[in-house]
């Protein structure tokens, strides 16, 4: 191999090395994902590739965090199915009453609001609906309680 050659090729493998160490996880500080400098008396050859951590944000799932439109009328649907009795919102109040729940909830809310038709909501309450409500605030409960 010529001197020239020799050059081209440590200048090429230095250049791969900057390029690899933006993601190397022993490049990386692990509490903010940020890049920090690597010594300088490292020699310009790719010795080995561990990849970064994803970032934190990035485990999060992402159907929680985005928001779920759900309609008056169903929110105003699922309160009867859940919760007995004569006292339930008002369209307006129920329109209000969704910005207290998250999207997973909203989600599930809708989801059990969608069990039943509309004109059967109206008939005699059925304790189903409510026990499958608090078996899913249950079992959320309990997935929180595990999430670091």
């Amino acid at each position: 191999m010529s001197p020239e050659a020799e050059q081209k090729y440590w200048e090429k493998s230095h250049i791969y090395h900057l390029k690899l160490q933006r993601t190397d996880a022993r490049y990386t500080d692990p509490n903010n994902g940020r890049f920090k400098m690597p010594a300088k008396n490292e020699p310009p050859l790719v010795m080995y590739y561990t990849p970064a951590p994803p970032p934190p944000e990035r485990k999060e799932n992402p159907r929680k965090l985005k928001r779920y439109y759900l309609a008056p009328r169903d929110y105003w649907k699922w309160h009867r199915m859940v919760f007995e009795g004569e006292n339930h919102p008002t369209m307006a109040q129920a329109a209000r009453l969704r910005s207290m729940h998250d999207p997973e909830e909203l989600r599930e809310i809708h989801r059990i609001s969608r069990m039943l038709p509309n004109g059967k909501s109206f008939k005699p309450w059925n304790p189903k609906y409510r026990k499958k409500w608090l078996k899913w605030r249950e079992a959320r409960r309990k997935a929180l309680e595990e999430y670091p």
